[in-house]
């Protein structure tokens, strides 16, 4: 009878039971399940990290190092930057010449069409010019 009252009570109970034994058993290993798992997927939750990060990794990076980057850009490039500066004047210092030689053509009332052929510059740059106080 108590093989009976057992079966009995295992049917009626035994998935209450079962329940119990598992959530009482997963409460136990909770930490070392937890462990595992990430450990397991330590290298996903990495890669998956840096890939959703990585802009603003970039940018703080960027940000971090621009003073180095710059200092390295400039020492690098000069002599390339000191030539183009250069080049830059001259060419400005030319065309500032060539302004005041219309300008002086104009107060000696040259004819625009000879100022243009002089000066290879286009008759509305001219009358540009003759317009610059």
């Amino acid at each position: 009878q108590i093989a009976s009252t057992k079966a009995e009570f295992i049917e009626e109970h035994g998935e209450e039971i079962k329940e119990e034994i598992k959530a009482e058993y997963l409460d136990k290993n909770r930490d070392n399940f937890k462990a595992e798992y990430l450990d397991k997927n330590r290298d996903n939750f990495k890669t998956e990290y840096l890939d959703k990060n990585k802009d603003n990794f970039k940018a703080e990076y960027l940000d971090k190092n621009k003073d180095n980057f710059k200092a390295e850009y400039l020492n690098k490039n000069k002599n390339k930057i000191k030539e183009e500066y250069l080049n830059q004047l001259v060419s400005e210092t030319k065309e500032q010449n060539t302004i005041l030689f219309i300008k002086n053509m104009l107060k000696e009332k040259y004819p625009l069409k000879d100022i243009a052929k002089i000066t290879n510059k286009s008759l509305g740059e001219i009358k540009k010019i003759s317009e610059i106080k």
